[in-house]
């Protein structure tokens, strides 16, 4: 359908080289449009209906043993870190014994995650051998005390150790180039300029107008719209030297296939309950015990500002 001011007119296409309306091949009119959606298939609700019904209908036919589930590993409660989709090319490349960077990724996270089950399986042992070790004898109470700080210590450490790795791929996984924040500054600039071109005829109307008050009057909400986005325009361009729609539009596409390559190369990591606020939250509660008198030795503290 087309698109419609507030006054109930088409918007016309202008053209940001020559400030007129655009016109095609047969030299018609060209007037902006917005798509009607005729039905709600693009609901992120519907398509969780279509995924989970895949599901269901895969799962008739597989063995339980490799049933599948459309949700991910957190809704579904899993202390697990995922891997990435690798396809048919990969698995065949894989199978003749040739190196596929996809199988290879999942091969990486599969390590991690066995050396933090193995790693946190250790870890229980020894606080079970510790527990024990605490009924069967009568421990002062500043030794209980040092046996909680130095058992809490360890912790943290073991768990700064074994998910470091994976932390690592994922800071990787961010937007060390800003990619996110140039793309986001295009789209404004590229909607200011549409906004700027879309009021101009009614501002040029004004210039030429006889009765200015009249018209300033009927078209106040327009030439408001103008005016504040000429002011926008002008910090980002002093010059007045505005790009033109097609130039920013194709940075655009550039970041965005930019960003496609960044995110391919590393793969999605999320930690379960190995997090850095869980490592915070330890090493804060070993510096209020170790801050507590009467315990142990005071020790001297060094805070990093």
């Amino acid at each position: 359908d087309y698109a419609r001011d507030e006054n109930g007119e088409r918007i016309p296409v202008i053209d940001p080289q020559t400030g007129k309306q655009k016109v095609d091949k047969r030299n018609r009119k060209q007037w902006q449009r917005v798509t009607v959606q005729a039905n709600n298939w693009n609901d992120r609700e519907r398509v969780e209906e279509w995924r989970a019904a895949w599901a269901d209908v895969c799962n008739q036919r597989l063995k339980p043993e490799q049933h599948i589930d459309h949700r991910s590993y957190e809704r579904q409660g899993k202390d697990k870190i995922p891997t990435i989709h690798e396809g048919y090319a990969a698995r065949a490349m894989k199978a003749r014994g040739t190196h596929s960077d996809r199988c290879d990724t999942n091969q990486v996270i599969i390590d991690i995650w066995n050396s933090i089950q193995n790693d946190m399986q250790a870890l229980e042992q020894q606080i079970e051998a510790m527990q024990r070790i605490k009924e069967r004898e009568n421990v002062s109470k500043g030794l209980e005390h040092w046996a909680m700080i130095e058992q809490m210590k360890a912790q943290s450490k073991l768990l700064n150790l074994t998910t470091s790795e994976a932390f690592s791929a994922a800071d990787e996984c961010t937007d060390p180039h800003g990619i996110d924040e140039k793309i986001a500054q295009i789209e404004k600039e590229i909607k200011l300029i549409q906004t700027y071109f879309r009021y101009k005829p009614v501002y040029d109307g004004l210039q030429k107008a006889i009765f200015k008050k009249k018209y300033e009057s009927k078209n106040a909400d327009a030439l408001k719209k103008f005016n504040r986005t000429k002011a926008l325009l002008k910090e980002l361009h002093p010059d007045y030297k505005l790009s033109s729609i097609e130039q920013l539009q194709k940075q655009r596409e550039e970041l965005l296939r930019e960003k496609e390559k960044a995110t391919v190369k590393q793969p999605e990591q999320k930690h379960g309950y190995f997090s850095r606020e869980m490592l915070k939250a330890s090493q804060k509660q070993i510096h209020e015990h170790e801050r507590q008198p009467g315990q142990h030795k005071k020790r001297k503290e060094t805070t990093l500002e």
